[in-house]
C-alpha cells in the first residue's frame, strides 16, 4: 500500500490527539495522510476526507477488513501514528512498535503544550545512531532543540565520551545531557518538558521481536509526551 503517514484510529475520544499530531507531521514533511480504522467486515472503504477539525490539509479515510496490528503493518508508510494509552489497544501498540520497519510514534491523549525541544535518549548502538538522525531532523522540522541525553548508574566516564560522540553527529546546535539514574525515569522526566521523546530499538528476530521487552515500551505507555520509536538501519 501507498507510503507517507499513517495513522491509526480506535474510537474518536482516544484518536483525536493522535490525528492532529500526524496532520501536522504530514503538513511539514509533504507527505500524504491516511486515517486507517481496522474492523470486522469483510470489505474496504476509502473515504476523501475535505475538512475536519483535527486536520491541517487533505487526508484519506480507510476502514480495512482485519485485526489492527496486520492492517497498520500492511502499509509501507514512512511514518506510523498510533494513539492513546488505552489498556484494550496497548498490545496491539508494543506489537506495532516492534513490528513495523519505519518509525512509529505513539500520542499520549493529551500531549503538554510545545517547549521547542527534542529529546533523544541514546546508548552504544546502531539503534541510538538511527534515533538521533532522525530526531535531528524532527527537531530541525520544528525549529526545536535536540537534546542529546544519556542516563548513567555505574559508568559514568562511558556515558561522557558516548554522548560527545554522538553530539558531534547531531550538530553544533544539540545541548547534551549526562544524567544519574535509572533510564527509563530520567527519559520520562526528561520528556515532561519536551514536545517528542525519540528513542531508538534493535532489531530482534523471530519471537523474540514480540517477547523483547524495553525501555521503548514503557516509555510509550507512561511519557507525557508522543515518543517516537525509530528502528535500527
Amino acid at each position: 500500500m501507498a507510503g507517507g503517514v499513517v495513522v491509526g484510529v480506535h474510537h474518536a475520544d482516544t484518536s483525536t490527539a493522535a490525528v492532529r499530531w500526524a496532520s501536522d507531521e504530514a503538513q511539514m514533511r509533504g507527505l500524504s495522510l491516511t486515517l486507517v480504522h481496522a474492523w470486522k467486515e469483510p470489505v474496504d472503504i476509502a473515504v476523501e476526507i475535505d475538512e475536519l477539525p483535527e486536520l491541517y490539509g487533505p487526508a484519506e479515510s480507510r476502514a480495512e477488513h482485519g485485526r489492527a496490528t496486520a492492517v497498520l503493518l500492511a502499509h509501507e508508510a514512512d511514518l506510523l501514528i498510533l494513539g492513546g494509552h488505552s489498556p484494550h489497544t496497548s498490545h496491539a501498540i508494543r506489537l506495532v512498535m516492534h513490528l513495523a520497519k519505519c518509525p512509529v510514534v505513539v500520542v499520549p491523549d493529551a500531549p503538554p503544550a510545545r517547549a521547542g525541544r527534542v529529546v533523544v535518549g541514546v546508548t552504544r548502538s546502531d539503534a541510538s545512531l538511527a534515533a538521533l538522525r532522525w530526531a535531528r531532523d524532527a527537531a530541525a522540522r520544528r525549529g526545536a532543540t535536540l537534546v542529546v541525553a544519556h542516563a548513567w548508574q555505574s559508568h559514568e566516564s562511558v556515558g561522557e565520551e558516548l554522548v560527545r560522540e554522538l553530539a558531534q553527529e547531531a550538530g553544533d546546535s544539540a545541548r547534551t545531557r549526562l544524567v544519574h539514574g535509572a533510564p527509563l525515569d530520567s527519559l520520562l522526566t526528561l520528556g515532561a518538558k519536551a514536545d517528542l521523546l525519540v528513542l531508538g530499538r534493535r532489531v530482534h528476530h523471530g519471537v523474540e521481536r514480540i517477547l523483547h521487552a524495553s525501555i521503548s515500551d514503557e516509555a510509550a505507555a507512561l511519557a507525557e509526551c508522543p515518543v517516537a520509536v525509530v528502528p535500527a538501519q
